[in-house]
């Protein structure tokens, strides 16, 4: 990129200098004024001295079709393109965008006006340059070599930009390097994945020997003739020196000869995006973009502008589709993974603001540019767009130690707040020279060379982290540069060029390194089923095992005097390694007088890195709550229901109106034991085992309780204990009144007792324990009879005392009723 000279400000207005001899040159006319809405920004005519258009002149022009356009408004686009004379040169119809030359002045609005007819959306119709074409890139039938010889005019040298760069005095110290860490970055022991880093510029001398080995001639393309994809390496080798010493910095070999490059280990592709005369024109840098976004590029280095024009102005109808098909190309790029890095510039210019030109276009020859262009609103392509990263140059100050000095702007470094993004090295850079020049590695100076310092470091970033997108590089190569901002010299001219801050290779593979993710620590108890530790109390034998994820070269699992254990993977940023322990007694980890402990797990992963100062190890820890091994719990349903009197002695008979005994033996600790009495139900208060695992109760029989057989239940959660009792009559002496009652309870007809019969009656209609427990688990409550005192806290049941003093009311009544009707009878009988 040229060290432009300082731009002379005008007030208004725009000059074209055409010189006092010689032809006049043909300038395409400028149109400054927005378009209309949904308008489409067309060039004017190219005219001769007499006003008429061009005829036999041959010009490029790059055709954007708006990005509505269908497959089939595109080739119909190209077809009419091609039936008003034009050969059609390269075609993107992922851009919407083709180039095409022309012989006819008018071929612009000519074609804009056929397009509207037939209503393909349009965006753009403009040259690519202000020059004719000629020499070898001349395909169109009707050229005219007077015509073009009438329109070049003299021939005046070209002002291409890279005329200023010249090799410096021969310097062995590659400072640079130094400034950034990259020697020490070589020095890192670190797995790199492949990256491949492209070069847009002049091409590259794959003979050199510091390069020979680096350069991918499969990915390697020219662009410069037309802008066609040419892959012979005749195509792309550098024509030039520019483009070899960019590479230099970028990659040189670390081979023991010559210099070497930020990061030797990426692959370099020389895409060639300039002609012989040095200029690069829109058909060769979009053919630059589209090629390295389909052929896997991760990274490129832009250290030049778009010619012919130091900024372009995106309502200018001579150069709003150059503009506007570069750009496309550009954010393409970027949407196929491939991070830009650009060139800032050389004009001490604040990018910021551009206000005037004096040198574009510069195709036309010294003395034809336009002085006091108003650039206002201007963009210099590539490293103004929104996707490129843009990159000032800093000068190491005289006797300074590049490794710990404070680095200042360059002089001849563009700025601006928002337009640099980030610093590096750009003056006196020792690098890499094409074979053919007196000595095959010098200095040169200029934003050209910090640019590549920024690409080379792009690329360790993208080996470090290689799923990154161009999003994420550009996120963390400011972070890291930010790392070392203060290295660089507060500007006392207000021309800030600082950015994110210098550029840092070192970090790039040390820092924010890719870490292992550490999983939940998880036990078993079975070696089957696992479970996380956190929140659970575990105890008896247990294996654990963690998983770590991710780019991990070791586990580790450290249990202290339990045990450490260790597993390895091979640092693939998808592996997965799980480290397990062996079964463990954690007895062990409890002491003897003690119901519970912890443990602390401590969880360490290696990651890819091995080198002691990098950030990718990470550490982790759990805490292990252990219980001491509780008794086994016995089955409730092993236990034992046993009924028996007051003096506990076991039996199944039971009189009505004495104490009967119910206990459990060999329950679970502590559980909750129900007591039922069924057919007529009877539910006891419930009563907890003791540690023994036994419960007991006891209950008052009523004395007028069913007789007969009845089924005990005790309930132990969902288990129920099963016993059978039989209810007997009190068997007391009789009284002679009590045997005249009974004789006269006998039946006349068979003499047998009326109570026996009843009772036998009743035997019959008394409900089932197996009715009962049906009734009972349908929500109706078994009335309580009798008292019952249980162990422990037990509540008391019986019938109610109100319908116990009516009943005696009642008898009462009726015996004082039946004592004077004896009376009365006896009265009467006697």
């Amino acid at each position: 990129m040229s060290n432009r000279t300082l731009r002379t400000r005008f007030a208004a207005g725009v000059a074209l200098a055409t010189g006092l001899a010689g032809p006049v040159v043909v300038l395409a006319p400028q149109t400054y004024a927005a378009p209309a809405a949904n308008q489409a920004i067309v060039s004017a005519d190219f005219v001769t001295d007499e006003g008429t258009p061009e005829a036999g002149v041959p010009r490029n022009y790059a055709v954007n079709l708006a990005p509505s356009a269908s497959d089939a408004q595109f080739a119909d686009a190209k077809a009419r393109a091609q039936a008003k004379g034009g050969v059609i040169l390269a075609e993107y119809p992922q851009l919407r965008s083709f180039f095409v030359q022309a012989a006819n002045g008018g071929f612009a609005g000519e074609l804009n006006n056929d397009y509207a007819g037939v209503g393909i959306p349009t965006t753009s119709i403009g040259p690519t340059r202000q020059a004719p074409v000629t020499g070898d890139e001349i395909v169109v039938p009707n050229a005219s070599a007077a015509a073009i010889a009438e329109a070049t005019g003299s021939s005046q040298a070209i002002d291409s930009q890279l005329d200023d760069f010249t090799p410096d005095p021969r310097d062995t110290l590659a400072w640079g390097l130094t400034a950034i860490g990259a020697i020490e970055a070589q020095k890192v022991d670190v797995p790199r994945e492949s990256v491949t880093v492209a070069v847009l510029d002049t091409g590259i001398d794959a003979t050199h020997e510091d390069l020979r080995d680096q350069v991918d001639v499969s990915k390697s393309v020219g662009c410069q003739v037309n802008g066609i994809a040419n892959t012979a390496p005749s195509a792309w080798a550098d024509d030039h020196y520019h483009g070899t010493h960019v590479a230099g910095t970028i990659a040189a070999a670390h081979n023991g000869v010559g210099v070497d490059g930020v990061a030797p280990d990426v692959t370099l592709a020389a895409v060639k995006t300039s002609n012989v005369d040095g200029l690069f024109y829109p058909e060769y840098v979009t053919c630059g973009f589209v090629w390295v976004a389909e052929h896997d590029i991760d990274v490129t280095n832009n250290s030049y502008y778009v010619d012919p024009w130091a900024f372009w102005l995106p309502n200018e109808s001579s150069q709003a589709a150059g503009l506007e098909v570069v750009t496309r190309a550009v954010n393409y790029s970027e949407e196929h993974g491939v991070l830009n890095i650009a060139a800032e510039g050389n004009s001490n210019d604040d990018h910021d603001n551009p206000t005037t030109d004096d040198e574009s276009p510069n195709d036309l020859g010294e003395g034809n540019a336009i002085a006091g262009r108003n650039v206002a609103g201007g963009i210099d392509i590539p490293s103004m767009l929104p996707n490129v990263v843009s990159v000032s140059a800093v000068a190491l100050p005289s006797g300074g130690d590049p490794a710990t000095a404070q680095l200042i702007r360059s002089y001849f470094s563009n700025y601006g707040v928002n337009s640099v993004q980030v610093a590096a090295p750009g003056s006196q850079i020792y690098s890499t020279l094409p074979t053919s020049m007196k000595s095959a590695w010098g200095n040169l100076s200029g934003t050209s060379m910090a640019s590549p310092h920024v690409a080379g470091v792009a690329g360790l970033l993208k080996s470090i982290h290689p799923d990154f997108t161009p999003a994420q590089l550009k996120e963390l190569l400011f972070k890291q540069a930010g790392y070392t901002y203060d290295r660089l010299a507060e500007p006392t001219d207000g021309k800030e060029y600082r950015g994110a801050g210098l550029v840092n290779a070192l970090a790039a593979v040390l820092k924010d390194q890719p870490k292992p993710t550490i999983g939940e620590l998880e036990y078993s108890t079975d070696s089957t089923t696992w479970k996380p530790v956190a929140g659970a109390s575990i105890s008896g034998t247990a294996s654990f095992r963690v998983t770590v994820k991710g780019p991990v070269t070791s586990a580790t699992l450290d249990l202290g005097d339990l045990g450490t254990f260790t597993a390895t993977g091979d640092g693939s940023f998808d592996g997965s390694v799980t480290v397990a322990s062996s079964a463990i007694d954690l007895s062990q980890a409890v002491a003897s007088d003690a119901q519970e402990a912890t443990v602390t797990a401590s969880i360490t992963a290696l990651g890819r890195n091995n080198d002691p100062k990098a950030d990718d190890d990470v550490n982790a820890s759990a805490t292990i709550a252990v219980v001491a091994p509780q008794p086994e719990s016995p089955d409730p349903s092993e236990a034992t229901l046993k009924t028996s009197d007051s003096t506990l002695k076991s039996q199944n008979v039971f009189t009505a109106g004495t104490q009967m005994t119910l206990s459990v033996s060999g329950a679970p600790a502590g559980a909750k034991i129900v007591f039922e009495i069924h057919s007529d139900p009877v539910i006891l208060p419930a009563v907890r085992a003791s540690d023994e695992g036994f419960a007991r109760t006891t209950w008052n029989i009523p004395a007028n309780f069913p007789l007969g057989e009845h089924t005990v239940y005790a309930r132990i959660g969902d288990t129920v204990l099963k016993s059978t009792v039989t209810i007997v009559a009190d068997e007391k002496p009789s009284t002679n009144e009590s045997e005249h009652s009974a004789d006269k309870d006998k039946d006349p007809a068979d003499g047998k007792d009326k109570s026996q019969a009843q009772g036998k009656a009743g035997a019959k209609d008394k409900t089932t324990p197996k009715a009962a427990d049906k009734a009972m688990h349908k929500g109706k409550k078994g009335k309580a009879v009798g008292k019952s005192t249980g162990q422990g806290s037990l509540a008391r049941t019986g019938a109610d005392t109100t319908y116990a003093l009516l009943g005696a009311f009642a008898l009462a009544l009726v015996g004082a009723g039946a004592t004077a009707m004896r009376s009365r009878s006896r009265s009467r009988t006697e």
